[in-house]
């Protein structure tokens, strides 16, 4: 049997137009991918860092919903946008590998998931071997082996788990306890709370009592006790006591607030909280109360001496909210003025109270700054207070009176 070769000359055909310029596109959707990916990638750099220095806390409640506002994203997709940021931010070699375009978002919201510096690299290896869905479908196997190992881990330090309360020999109350942590923070808060209810709770006693005394002289008073941060709850107050008395004539803007410590410590309801009560109410007040003043009103507000000196760190934002009243006083004097209506400011330095105590752990160091060297009286601050609220003062307005036994000297 014998065979022949063909002699027929062997041709490449060119590649048809349209199925080259369909490479050419699927080429450009590649690209053009990978600088999404790496623009996705900046995109939650900058959330991480937006969300870590508190750039949502104006009235959101959290980073995710000021995102939602901001950008339009749907909740739950703000919310995984917050979380892989945050989970990138100990995952450098997938935060590069995005950059880079070699992996998508959706492969990194899958391996965020359960990715730790330690798995972070074998984890990688898999998001570049796979698709998106081979990823999701390895997350969730890994996430159910984790979930076993977790809840064995869980049951065995759920043995060692208690909260013993007892009462001591002396009558002491002790608390002694192994809780988890969502457990210990509802625990702390609750702390918190009731130590704030048992303040507030001796602060009405000590008020009720002084009220007594003042009506047993002859003299009317109403007693009210009202979160000045909230503006309808001062809103309130002032009606009330409008309503008990038939007219307003001095307003005192006393209550105050300070949140101190290392400027990198300062939590991101700072300086909301801070000014909420130590500018914007005075500032509510002193409005809503010269709308009801007759001519010849009386507004003082008590501010603090370190609006002009900080004799150390740890005060930025009180200093702040402090210095603010200046400006707020002096605008005040002139937009009252023709009324007859005074605004003064009273900068009290080191005085002997209840948060400031003359012997207090930093009483020394309060009164290191002085002339004066001694903590002075809340009656020596109430003096000049009654002044800048008498006839005689009727021709002193928009002025800063330092309390403060030498310290800006």
């Amino acid at each position: 049997m014998s065979t022949r070769s063909s002699d027929r000359p062997f041709t490449v055909q060119p590649t048809p137009s349209r199925i080259a310029e369909l490479d050419r596109l699927g080429d450009e959707i590649a690209e053009l991918s990978a600088h999404l990916e790496a623009a996705t990638a900046r995109l939650l750099a900058l959330i991480r860092e937006f969300d870590a220095r508190g750039g949502w806390a104006n009235g959101f409640r959290s980073c995710a919903e000021w995102l939602a506002w901001r950008v339009g994203l749907a909740p739950g997709a703000a919310r995984e946008h917050v979380r892989v940021a945050r989970a990138l931010g100990t995952l450098p070699a997938l935060t590069e590998a995005m950059e880079r375009g070699d992996l998508s978002y959706a492969k990194v919201r899958a391996l965020t998931r359960i990715a730790t510096p330690e798995t972070e690299a074998r984890l990688l290896a898999v998001g570049r071997a796979g698709t998106a869905v081979h990823v999701e479908s390895i997350v969730r196997g890994w996430r159910r082996l984790d979930q076993q190992a977790d809840t064995r881990v869980a049951v065995r330090q759920h043995a060692s788990r208690a909260l013993h309360v007892y009462q001591d020999e002396d009558g002491t109350v002790v608390l002694r306890g192994r809780l988890i942590p969502d457990v210990g923070a509802l625990l702390l808060r609750a702390l918190d709370a009731a130590r704030e209810t048992l303040y507030q709770r001796r602060r009405a006693n000590e008020a009720a009592a002084l009220a007594a005394e003042i009506e047993a002289a002859g003299t009317r008073t109403l007693v009210i006790q009202a979160d000045v941060a909230d503006p309808a709850a001062l809103s309130d107050a002032i009606d009330a006591t409008v309503a008990r008395f038939g007219r307003l004539d001095i307003l005192v803007n006393n209550a105050g607030l300070a949140l101190t410590g290392p400027l990198e410590d300062y939590p991101p309801y700072a300086f909301d909280r801070m000014f909420a009560v130590n500018v914007r109410a005075p500032f509510l007040a002193a409005r809503k109360a010269a709308a009801i003043m007759k001519e010849g009103g009386r507004i003082i507000t008590i501010g603090s001496i370190v609006a002009d000196r900080m004799p150390g760190g740890g005060g930025t934002l009180y200093a702040a909210s402090k210095a603010a009243l200046g400006g707020l006083t002096r605008g005040l004097a002139r937009d009252l003025g023709h009324r007859g209506i005074t605004a003064n400011l009273v900068q009290p330095g080191p005085i002997d109270t209840e948060r400031n105590p003359a012997d207090g752990p930093n009483a020394a160091d309060n009164r290191a700054p002085l002339a004066i060297v001694r903590h002075g009286t809340a009656d020596e601050v109430a003096g000049l207070v009654s002044y800048l609220a008498s006839d005689e003062a009727a021709f002193v307005t928009g002025a800063v009176y330092n309390i403060d036994g030498g310290w800006s000297a």
